[in-house]
């Protein structure tokens, strides 16, 4: 087991305006919360929903790491929960 800390949000845009097979595998195992598109990913309507479909493609196929996403969410609130009772209780004390 390792100490190693994943972030619990991350966002990635890719580098066209289709996916390459390595985006489509990096974007499969990185996991990220979402994807920006930029102008250099933006060409015709037809491409941008070809851009769009081929990332909720994905996404579809992370759909197994959907309970990670949940847990690193259930994690980052139960953090944001202890750190109000502690704003609190040093308030009140």
């Amino acid at each position: 087991m390792t100490n190693e800390r994943r972030p619990l949000a991350t966002i990635f845009g890719c580098s066209g305006t289709s996916l390459s097979p390595d985006e489509k595998r990096f974007f499969r195992d990185a996991d990220p919360l979402g994807f920006i598109l930029f102008a250099r990913n933006i060409d015709t309507p037809a491409a941008t929903r070809a851009l769009v479909a081929d990332l909720r493609a994905v996404e579809q196929l992370r759909e197994g790491a959907a309970g990670r996403r949940q847990q690193a969410i259930a994690r980052a609130l139960q953090h944001l929960v202890e750190l109000a009772r502690r704003h609190l209780d040093a308030r009140l004390l």
